[in-house]
């Protein structure tokens, strides 16, 4: 035999020594986790309850948002047609592409064609997309060209600010729990929308944007003040234009109360999970007093009882570490899988008796969602663990454990927060 040959038989045998050694240690990998593995996976299959969305979206709202989008697609069309100077361009081709395309989404999601599965609101964000799709279309039209925005364009914008200087807000509900759901969607869409409207300009002031974006956040921004307008008519009941207002007073106390001694240490150097929980929910988005000095107090009040259910976990779970201080060694909250499967079922069981006593009430509902997503991101780290069971190291593998532990010790504590919330909103 050559002393070639000897050398590559010599190097196969070693390749398939160390494969047979690497699958040997994955198999042990996965049968050392047996156990956790089948822990994990009866956990996935305790399921929280299903809680409907609170927020009515009316059939004439739907056909009406609708219309305004397909007649905005027909418009755009008609625009391509009478455009000789865009005729046969690659701009003209690829916008006549994204006019079929939103055609296509309209109709997929025809008012009278939506199955009991669908969700209305979400309906309308797919209407929204679909004149999203036409506004970049009609670019092509008035701003296919290299240079300064179009007057159409500038109109646009400024029919944006009309818009949204028309709206007339009506604090209206037939309980204060349904105006702060109804109407603190409906100022919410226009907090969007005025945002919009501010980007819009600052894109029209910059040559360096580009107008078809620019035509999508202006024209997208219109439909959702459109529905915002929707919301607000729709309503019915008594004014609660003032109730909504004692009841923001009445949470900031509450907040302020739960959150003024926070252990804000684990241990030296450590942040506690309570702390790290109350820093998350300051930093996710505009704070409640900002949108209660907007004027718009439905919304205001929406997200300080979210947040009040969250600083009413604070005090329970100020003994454990952040979830970033979880690193599988020095910090360890569970020895295995069984503490986790026992903390899924004390947090179904919480969401399930808060999903009873909240019943048809909307603001209970819409806590109640939030704390069952604070649980659904429990489930999306075990849902990881069974993908990776043979990829991650016992470190990686217990942080992740451990984090998902964690999620569902406050899912709990939040479903058992919701129905005293849901009070002190309603006085």
């Amino acid at each position: 035999m050559s002393p070639r040959r000897r050398t590559v038989l010599a190097a196969v045998g070693s390749t398939a020594a160390a494969l047979s050694a690497g699958v040997g240690y994955w198999q042990r990998h996965r049968l050392r986790r047996r156990d956790e593995t089948d822990a994990i996976e009866a956990a996935l299959g305790i399921d929280p309850p299903a809680v409907e969305t609170s927020v009515a979206v009316t059939d004439a709202h739907l056909h009406a948002s609708y219309s305004r989008a397909r007649d905005h697609i027909e418009e755009t069309a008609s625009l391509l047609d009478s455009a000789a100077d865009a005729s046969g361009t690659q701009h003209s081709r690829r916008a006549r592409a994204q006019l079929d395309d939103a055609h296509e989404d309209l109709d997929a999601s025809r008012p009278s064609e939506l199955t009991d599965d669908e969700v209305p609101l979400e309906i309308l964000t797919t209407y929204r997309l679909a004149i999203a799709g036409s506004a970049w279309a009609r670019s092509v039209v008035h701003d296919g060209s290299a240079g300064p925005p179009s007057e159409a364009l500038h109109d646009a914008s400024e029919a944006l600010r009309a818009d949204l200087d028309g709206i007339e807000p009506q604090y209206r509900g037939s309980s204060l729990s349904a105006a702060v759901v109804q109407c603190g969607e409906a100022d919410e869409m226009c907090a969007v929308a005025a945002s919009r409207a501010s980007r819009a300009q600052r894109f029209l002031d910059d040559s360096e944007y580009s107008h078809a974006v620019t035509w999508e956040v202006v024209e997208t921004a219109r439909q959702t003040v459109y529905d915002a307008d929707w919301l607000f008519d729709e309503q019915d009941g008594r004014d609660r234009t003032g109730a909504l207002a004692d009841a923001f007073e009445r949470l900031t106390d509450r907040v302020d109360t739960d959150t003024e001694n926070v252990t804000s240490e684990y241990e030296d150097g450590v942040r506690s999970h309570a702390a790290a929980r109350l820093t998350d929910r300051r930093l996710s988005g505009t704070a409640p007093e900002t949108h209660f000095d907007a004027g718009r107090p439905a919304l205001a009040v929406r997200e300080q009882a979210q947040t009040a259910m969250i600083a009413a976990t604070l005090d329970s779970l100020a003994g454990f570490p952040s979830t970033r201080a979880l690193d599988g060694s020095e910090h360890v909250l569970t020895d295995d899988s069984e503490p986790l499967l026992a903390a899924k079922r004390d947090a179904t069981e919480a969401l399930t008796a808060a999903a009873d006593e909240a019943g048809v009430d909307p603001l209970g509902r819409y806590l109640l969602a939030e704390a069952i997503d604070t649980a659904d991101r429990g489930d999306r780290q075990l849902t990881r663990l069974l993908d990776n069971v043979n990829s991650y190291d016992h470190e990686a593998w217990v942080s992740r454990r451990d984090t998902a532990y964690l999620r569902f010790r406050a899912a709990a504590a939040e479903a058992r927060a919701v129905p005293d919330v849901v009070e002190l909103v309603n006085g």
